[in-house]
């Protein structure tokens, strides 16, 4: 019970935040949109060391946490699927049963390693390698149905600086997920207003593609059965929600074709999404049927090519296919330089570490409460 009260109180607190976060843009006062406007190069920079930091904690939670825990539900379901064809072998009926004792043995020992290394090890691969490219096709062709995304991918961001000098090259992309949403802004020199495209995801596919990305993060919660396991995952998932939930909710408050109303509606829907999994994936858990191990097996492998997805595809991809992204979001006078990249790189590669050390520590601590 102790465990189902965490999950619970996890997927409460998970959801407040978010909500938070992602509500704040759209109900605060336009000054403070406007300030934040005025300050986009911090912002970038906050939002890129913040889902760096999120990234590191994600790898420790996929690689230590969650591909273990996957692999030794499908183990322990590969070996009971073998122990009841075996029985069932040695079931049989007959007179010449017992002659064939030894055969059976080695027909036993055969079929178990056979079966063994090319079902258990090549399907188990074949599994997550089609998960993720599931999500990851399923992430491009959403992404390339958004009518918002053509308008901004076919049309250079212009960027005026103080001198009325005009700069194509300079797009300036503030992600949600590296790739979801664009922030493109035209900032004029008499009266610095802001002007552009909004890049929200108007169609309701879109949307419902990033819940039901964010459902299976909160199923990966709960069906964790250990303290350890929920806390690691509950900081995982937080550290990357809030970001995108803030983003989101940024991105949406800057969008004139939708009323307030509408804006709340689309934040809500999205932040709600993962107390939904979290208490779908409690449900699995403490369900018990005949199928139960292999659902939640299955589950388990969902979400850790969800995990997957997002560490390679999302945020690592975002953040190092184009690392001059903050030298352009930085004063308009100053050049960028090869030692400033290199600072950037660096940077990022520092909040990567910063996340998965502190991973590290908060295992130790839950697993050795007395040390």
């Amino acid at each position: 019970m102790e465990v189902l009260h965490l999950q619970l109180l996890v997927a409460t607190g998970i959801g407040l935040s978010c909500s938070a976060f992602g509500l704040a843009p759209v109900l605060l006062p336009a000054s403070f949109g406007r300030r934040l406007v005025r300050r986009a190069s911090t912002r970038a920079r906050l939002l890129s060391g913040a889902t760096c930091f999120g990234a590191g904690v994600f790898i420790f939670v996929c690689f230590m946490a969650l591909l273990p825990e996957a692999d030794a539900k499908f183990h322990i379901l590969m070996e009971n699927i073998l122990r009841h064809m075996i029985w069932k072998l040695f079931n049989m009926k007959g007179v010449y049963i017992y002659i064939y004792i030894y055969i059976y043995i080695y027909i036993y020992i055969y079929i178990y390693i056979y079966i063994y290394i090319y079902i258990y090890i090549y399907i188990y691969i074949y599994i997550y390698i089609y998960i993720f490219l599931i999500i990851f096709t399923i992430d491009k062709v959403v992404h390339a149905l958004d009518p918002a995304n053509h308008s901004h991918n076919h049309s250079p961001s212009i960027k005026i600086h103080p001198g009325g000098r005009i700069d194509n090259n300079n797009i300036e992309n503030i992600s949600l997920k590296g790739k979801y949403t664009s922030l493109e802004d035209v900032t004029d020199n008499t009266g610095g207003g802001t002007h552009g495209g909004h890049g929200v995801p108007s169609s309701v596919i879109f949307l419902m593609a990033l819940c039901l990305h964010s459902v299976f993060e909160g199923i990966a919660i709960g069906l964790q059965d250990e303290t350890t396991k929920i806390v690691e995952f509950a900081v995982a998932v937080v550290t990357h929600e809030v970001v995108m939930a803030f983003t989101f909710g940024l991105q949406v408050s800057k969008s004139p074709a939708l009323s307030r109303t509408r804006k709340v509606l689309y934040v809500l829907l999205f932040t709600c999404s993962i107390p939904v999994g979290v208490l779908l994936g409690v449900g699995l858990s403490n369900t018990s049927t005949d199928h139960t191990e292999a659902v939640s097996a299955i589950c388990e492998a969902f979400a850790t090519g969800i995990f997957i997805h997002i560490i390679f595809i999302e945020i690592l991809e975002g953040e190092f296919s184009d690392h001059l992204g903050h030298d352009e979001d930085l004063e308009d006078d100053e050049e960028s330089n090869p030692r400033n990249e290199a600072c950037v790189v660096l940077e990022k590669i520092f909040f990567i570490c910063v996340g998965f050390v502190i991973m590290i520590v908060l295992s130790t601590v839950f697993m050795h409460p007395t040390a």
